[in-house]
């Protein structure tokens, strides 16, 4: 099968500055995702989907020319199913067609190649199935206490007094990357969650990056992992 990695990057950002290419440990932020991908050999084709000149010209230096830049046709401020129908049609119109279609956040430096390399394994063992990175939350978030100016309260007391071992598992979509049959996200099915499955990633690994706490939280990590690999 063939597959396209799809690396969503539009330029700019309010709570991070070019949170898609902001420094993180002496390189861009999306350095690590596309080495990755690279490196894991899941990726047929690797395609920075960008409406910035500034990161199509960094990400090419890096080795990784967009195939087009993505116009205001794309929908900027769709989801990232709108916007992979509309690359996968784009491609299409060229004349090159995917099977499979898997997105992959610019903001996932912890991940590395063996995890796209098992995730895709999953996917295919799973039947094809649309599947999201999940991971554990710390603590049951069906106990989860509300929180005005100082007071606290249960926002569902029945759940907070009971055992913890007796609440169902809950997972969180980490966001780090997915994968999609083609025809799945060009139809539309992909949108109805419906069949979905989730493919376990390490609690270490599942910064979700979206301001500045968050990224100094997982340069911290990065580091520690380094410091455990030497």
């Amino acid at each position: 099968m063939k597959v396209l990695g799809l690396v969503p990057a539009r330029g700019g950002s309010k709570r991070i500055k070019n949170k898609n290419i902001v420094g993180f440990q002496g390189n861009p932020i999306i350095h690590y995702s596309l080495k990755a991908m690279r490196e894991s050999q899941v990726y047929d084709e690797i395609h920075v989907s960008t409406d910035s000149t500034e990161i199509a010209d960094l990400v090419t230096k890096m080795g990784f020319p967009p195939s087009f830049k993505r116009t205001a046709y794309a929908g900027d401020n769709d989801g990232v199913l709108d916007l992979g129908r509309w690359v996968l049609k784009e491609y299409a119109r060229r004349g090159e067609e995917f099977d499979v279609i898997g997105f992959v956040m610019a903001c996932s430096p912890l991940m590395e190649a063996s995890d796209y390399v098992e995730g895709y394994e999953a996917f295919l063992s799973g039947g094809l199935s649309p599947q999201l990175t999940v991971s554990d939350y710390p603590a049951p978030p069906q106990q989860a206490l509300l929180f005005d100016q100082g007071n606290i309260s249960p926002e569902r007391e029945e759940c907070f007094v009971a055992r913890s071992q007796d609440l169902p598992e809950c997972v969180f979509d980490t966001g780090a990357f997915a994968f999609f049959k083609a025809d799945d996200v060009i139809s539309g099915r992909a949108a109805r969650f419906e069949g979905y499955r989730g493919f376990s990633v390490a609690r270490e690994k599942s910064v979700d990056i979206n301001t500045p706490e968050d990224l100094a939280f997982a340069e911290l990590l990065y580091l520690g992992r380094k410091h455990t690999e030497i």
